[in-house]
């Protein structure tokens, strides 16, 4: 297949592809709105696909699919199935230093880490950041991307801001790694694209050797950079280590990196030989005074020097006789048997005579004089001094003050009897009794008016107010 396969949708519905192409296999990495999207395929590579309104463009095998997003050769209809070339226009960078301050190294650090989303109002500034970090990362050049907000790429603009994508239009004030500050130095100086071609992966200090921005190393990276300067000058890239040398920091002792041509080769005129040499002096060789040698000493072989290692050497000897043990001494008991009784003189020592008990004690007629004599003598009272006050009555009396009497109690009152009548009096129950109508007037208002004669009996009912009070009584006596 020399040239790139197209293909063209309407939403998801085929209107022409390449015979090479499977159309269905593509309605996944469509775009879902207006925008450029590049996706990676199996067994087709990178593919570009380009909304506009309903219509989608899609070219199969691009490189570096940022700079083909204004190309001329997208199509808003079905065309060519193939086209040869791919008129790619690379994105200038000049933008990245008038972008508000730290956005640039935000996106690049996000994007070294992994997937990355950020925010930018219009096409024109999502496919200029896309086409930085295209060229800032070392595999740029196989980036996918969507600036139309589709997931599933390694980077995704979206339209509009959201909390997980990244504001392009504030500032950032996160910190920067060395590799995206270098970078982005680059990218405002020029030779980003040159520089991160040489690289393998993400090297900050390389970047800046190869880039010529050595004056961005901290002093501590100064041996690393100085041995990547040797070998781009051993392999021959002089001029780009001498950029790279120049460029170091200043401080400390001065680091410049010498170089000079090889020596052009001289020629030598050849030397006749039957050309005489004029007024050469002739030098005899005097002969040398060698010392006289000295007569090597040889010294005889030792007795075990002409030995094999494998020879048995018999040694005789005598075995010297055992020294016998001295025989201990017996002690003074070893020699007396078991039954013998031993004799041991002693003096026994008389036992002295116990104390008296009364001998201690002094004579009772002793205390007895003592006494006679105390009370033989007589004091007479020193007249000068003031008598003293009369107080051991008064500690007398003070001491046999009789006790207070003790409190009687107040005599609990006694206990009144209260009567309370319960029921009615004899006197007013017989004048209850005796405002009761009779029987017989109340049978007659209850009955109607007879209109027949009829024989009325009289009845008594209950009992008389006499025989009512005998049976009172009766309950009243014990």
């Amino acid at each position: 297949m020399q040239g790139h396969p197209q293909a063209y949708f309407e939403f998801d519905q085929v209107l022409a592809s390449h015979d090479a192409l499977d159309p269905h296999a593509l309605v996944a990495i469509l775009p879902a709105r207006d925008g450029l999207r590049v996706s990676r395929v199996d067994g087709l590579g990178l593919v570009a696909a380009r909304r506009r309104d309903d219509f989608t463009h899609v070219v199969v095998g691009v490189s570096a699919a940022v700079e083909l997003w204004d190309a001329d050769f997208w199509a808003t209809q079905p065309e060519d199935l193939e086209i040869d070339e791919l008129e790619a226009t690379p994105v200038d960078l000049d933008f990245v230093a008038d972008a508000p301050p730290g956005v640039a190294t935000r996106l690049l650090d996000a994007a070294l880490a992994g997937p990355v989303i950020f925010f930018a109002p219009d096409e024109a500034q999502r496919t200029a950041w896309v086409a930085w970090l295209t060229y800032a990362l070392p595999d740029g050049a196989s980036l996918t991307f969507s600036t139309a907000g589709d997931e599933g790429v390694r980077v995704s603009a979206t339209t509009e801001p959201s909390p997980d994508a990244i504001d392009t239009t504030a500032p950032c004030e996160l910190a920067a790694t060395f590799y995206s500050r270098v970078a982005a130095h680059l990218a405002t100086r020029g030779g980003l694209q040159e520089a991160v071609a040489r690289l393998q992966e993400p090297d900050g200090l390389a970047l800046a050797v190869y880039g010529g921005a050595t004056d961005l190393i901290a002093p501590h990276q100064l041996p690393l950079a100085l041995q990547l300067i040797t070998e781009l000058a051993s392999s021959g890239e002089v001029a780009l280590a001498a950029r790279a040398a120049a460029a170091l920091p200043g401080a400390g002792p001065t680091t410049a990196l010498a170089l000079r041509e090889p020596p052009a080769p001289v020629d030598l005129a050849p030397v006749d030989e039957h050309d005489e040499i004029v007024d050469a002096e002739v030098v005899e060789d005097e002969p040398l005074e060698l010392p006289a040698p000295v007569a090597e000493v040889v010294e005889e072989p030792g007795p075990f020097e002409e030995l094999h290692e494998d020879e048995v050497i018999e040694v005789p000897f005598e075995a010297a006789p055992a020294e016998p043990e001295p025989e201990p001494e017996p002690g003074p008991f070893e020699a007396l048997d078991e039954d013998e009784v031993i004799e041991v003189p002693f003096e026994a020592v008389p036992a002295e005579p116990e104390p008296d008990e009364d001998e201690g004690l002094p004579d009772a007629d002793a205390w007895s004089n003592l006494l006679a004599e105390l009370k033989a003598e007589s004091v007479e009272p020193d007249e000068s001094l003031p008598p003293l006050p009369e107080i051991e009555q008064r500690r007398v009396r003070d001491r046999f003050v009789p006790p207070p009497e003790p409190v009687q109690p107040e005599p609990e009152p006694e206990p009144t009897e209260l009567s309370v009548e319960l029921g009615l009096s004899l006197e007013a129950f017989a004048q209850s009794l005796s405002q009761v109508p009779e029987p017989e007037d109340r049978v007659e208002e209850a009955l109607p008016p007879a209109e027949e004669e009829e024989v009325i009996s009289e009845q008594e009912i209950g009992m008389s107010l006499a025989d009512l009070e005998a049976e009172l009584k009766k309950d009243e006596q014990p």
